[in-house]
């Protein structure tokens, strides 16, 4: 025999008109983040590997696997978004929104330690 509910009964909760929780609005933006960094991985065919190279190049040692797991979850610092984009040579440029036309960030040459040697052999690795 199936017992009687009492009391009211559930449903969800009323979509509220209070702003987003610090910690959602964290979440989207942590989501937007780990979305540039991909997309310009991506855009320089990298993988963690070669940011991971890159970013030793700038003195900042870490595993491929370590970057993989930060990227991923989402929540890291505006300090290592800045770093893996000097690594990836990426430039921000900051403007009063609907200022300037929307545009790519630019890229400086890449860095690469063999570069110059490539170049004087008059062959190309990629």
């Amino acid at each position: 025999m199936a017992k009687k509910q009492t009391g009211r009964p559930l449903r969800p909760p009323p979509q509220s008109s209070f702003p987003k929780a610090e910690n959602q609005a964290e979440m989207d933006w942590g989501g937007e983040a780990r979305r540039i960094l991909k997309t310009e991985m991506q855009a320089l065919s990298w993988g963690y590997r070669d940011l991971s190279e890159h970013l030793g190049i700038l003195g900042v040692e870490m595993d491929p696997p370590a970057i993989n797991r930060r990227i991923n979850r989402g929540n890291f610092s505006a300090a290592f978004l800045l770093m893996c984009l000097k690594a990836m040579r990426l430039r921000i440029d900051v403007v009063p929104e609907g200022s300037a036309p929307k545009r790519r960030a630019e890229r400086e040459k890449p860095i690469d330690a063999l570069e110059s040697v490539i170049e004087i052999w008059g062959t190309k690795a990629r």
